[in-house]
């Protein structure tokens, strides 16, 4: 699930008009630590009173530099980039005071010598909340206004400055505690693997519906442990760009819904990972890994514009870590039984098989599950008593993922 965002227009460039919110309320804080008083606004851009926050994640501590972002403002027009950058400039001053009509607390407003259109203003909000995750506090509801010549844009927050400062520190606490368990030698794969591991792990996906702005957000997943598909992507996006990966947001649709998902950039290529998919079951973990433009096109629809080409199958899950599946017979059987045997070795209760071309992947599984010639359960039973003679699997259910000649086996 991925939000609409909400815009009303004022008829002149210094006023804004209340628009209706479809967010909860926020948490109630603890401490003021993280908030410093803000310089004043432009006259012409005057709002309320404002607090400056610091810049989230700026002292934080991780073994390779942070992977620059900023890949939604390349894609924008010269005047819509200078539009990007005033709303840059506002993102961390938020008043103290709540706007009465509407529970949010209005930020610095944004204004530029240039009369955008209700498009141009739109795609310049998206991509720049697309670009900072970190900016968790930013409403989907904002105003415009247009007047001589000028535009100018009010942006709220969630939650007080008092409150996006102490979830802040709450938010990269929970990152590092992630980050302690990274080793600085890792690759950029293995990396991607770990992050996408602890997102899993410390989060369901929230299958009734997200009912605050939290579960869209890092806060869902990193703080509350439920959240969306926009809450996952971002994460995946915060959290690979401080391991120094690229990653950037992706917006389409799936089921006939609206979702989001990430683009990662691994050895130079850019793959396209849905870790909301990927936690749709223990079976299903790794079935959007890093998958090329054609594998997610099979049941993801994309509508961002001006994404990198994804072609290469290098970093996929199962072509790297699964066992591999070369024929269905003599050697290769052996083969299989060794990797199956590998995989218990290291407790794995889920046994992943990649289908090596040119064989027929829908045949190959076929044969494989076979009532009358069970070759899995063969080569099963020919591996266990090489790890352990005590070990007992009664059964096995499976899951196929064709697009990346995948088959997920969970024993019982």
């Amino acid at each position: 699930m991925r939000r609409l965002y909400g815009i009303s227009l004022a008829v002149a460039a210094a006023a804004v008009l209340a628009a209706c919110s479809i967010l909860g309320p926020p948490d109630d804080p603890a401490s003021v630590s993280r908030v410093e008083p803000a310089s004043s606004a432009p006259a012409s851009t005057a709002g309320p009173a404002e607090i400056r926050l610091t810049e989230p994640f700026a002292e934080f501590q991780s073994p390779w530099p942070a992977a620059s972002g900023g890949e939604g403002r390349e894609a924008l027009s010269e005047p819509e980039r200078s539009l990007y950058d005033e709303l840059r400039g506002c993102a961390l001053a938020v008043s103290p005071e709540a706007d009465p009509g509407r529970g949010q607390y209005p930020m610095r407003r944004a204004a530029v010598e240039d009369s955008l259109s209700e498009t141009e203003i739109s795609r310049v909000f998206e991509a720049f909340v697309n670009d900072f995750p970190q900016y968790f506090w930013i409403s989907a509801q904002y105003q415009y206004g247009t007047a001589e010549g000028l535009t100018v844009v009010q942006l709220y927050s969630e939650l007080s400055p008092e409150e996006c400062a102490v979830l802040t520190e709450r938010l990269e606490q929970a990152a590092q505690d992630i980050f302690s368990g990274m080793e600085e030698s890792m690759t950029e794969l293995e990396r991607e693997i770990f992050l996408h591991d602890a997102v899993l792990d410390s989060c369901v996906y929230d299958a009734s519906g997200a009912s605050g702005w939290e579960e869209y957000s890092v806060c869902g997943v990193l703080l509350d442990g439920s959240a969306v598909c926009e809450g996952y992507a971002r994460t995946m996006q915060l959290l690979l760009r401080l391991a120094g990966i690229p990653c950037r947001l992706v917006s389409g649709e799936a089921d006939g819904e609206l979702h989001m998902w990430n683009l990662v950039q691994i050895g130079g290529n850019w793959y396209h990972l849905d870790s909301t998919w990927d936690d749709s079951s223990d079976l299903s973990r790794y079935f959007y890994f890093n998958l090329t433009d054609g594998q997610i096109q099979e049941d993801h629809s994309v509508s961002t514009q001006g994404l990198p080409d994804c072609g290469s199958e290098d970093a996929n899950y199962f072509r790297n870590f699964a066992i591999p599946v070369s024929g269905l017979s003599g050697f290769s059987l052996d083969t299989l039984s060794e990797g199956i045997a590998q995989s218990l070795r290291r407790g794995e209760e889920i046994l992943l098989l990649y289908v090596e071309e040119p064989l027929n992947f829908q045949d190959t599984a076929a044969e494989l599950f076979s009532a009358g010639s069970p070759i899995l359960s063969d080569a099963l039973w020919e591996a266990v008593p090489q790890v352990d003679p005590g070990l007992q699997y009664t059964s096995f259910v499976y899951s196929l993922a064709p697009s990346v000649r995948g088959i997920a086996v969970q024993l019982q």
